[in-house]
């Protein structure tokens, strides 16, 4: 879609950007709640059925909370089918945190969503590209922050942004419904197996 236009380093578009924390044990059942790269999925979802809750200062709290539609950026850890660098897109009304193997990335004069998705599909196109910016340490993979952050997002009008946010968007809505559709016929197919 945007194979003719011009790019600029995602990090002109950064507002703010931090690392996660991952405090102390919560002994008394009152810790937020932090996101762990765990939570990812590799299709820029975050899977919050089964988030920690940790004792962190209440100042780091406040300095770290994420906001709807920030970006959460995967800093440490990977595999071998999927290089460090994954993000997935903070989509909640409820407190939280994210743990110190990850960075949270909030934009400015770029519609946040848009440039989610950006790094979202530049992360599934270029994965030996985003692999060459990390480095290995005692078997975990390190991404390059300023490496990362010369990542081109390309320059799109605001109504660009909103005409591919609205295409990836009805996208995610089909693989879902897609999902759904091979699960129940996979259901069947065990049920006439077993009824054979």
């Amino acid at each position: 879609m945007f194979g003719n236009h011009s790019t600029t380093p995602v990090s002109h578009y950064i507002d703010d950007s931090y690392p996660g924390e991952w405090g102390v044990e919560d002994r008394d059942g009152s810790g937020v709640k932090v996101i762990r790269t765990t939570n990812f999925t590799n299709a820029g979802k975050l899977d919050l059925t089964n988030v920690v809750t940790r004792s962190i200062l209440e100042k780091k709290v406040k300095r770290k909370a994420i906001k709807k539609f920030d970006t959460i950026l995967e800093r440490s850890g990977g595999t071998a089918e999927n290089p460090v660098g994954r993000v997935v897109l903070f989509e909640e009304d409820d407190q939280y945190l994210c743990n110190n193997f990850t960075q949270v990335l909030r934009f400015k004069d770029i519609e946040p969503r848009y440039a989610f998705y950006a790094l979202f599909y530049y992360y599934q196109m270029n994965k030996t590209v985003v692999r060459s910016m990390g480095s290995k340490t005692t078997g975990i993979q390190n991404l390059n922050m300023n490496k990362y952050l010369e990542i081109g997002v390309p320059d799109a009008s605001d109504e660009e942004q909103r005409l591919f946010i609205a295409i990836a968007e009805q996208a995610d809505k089909s693989k879902f419904e897609l999902r759904k559709s091979i699960d129940a016929i996979d259901q069947v197919i065990k049920l006439n197996k077993r009824l054979k």
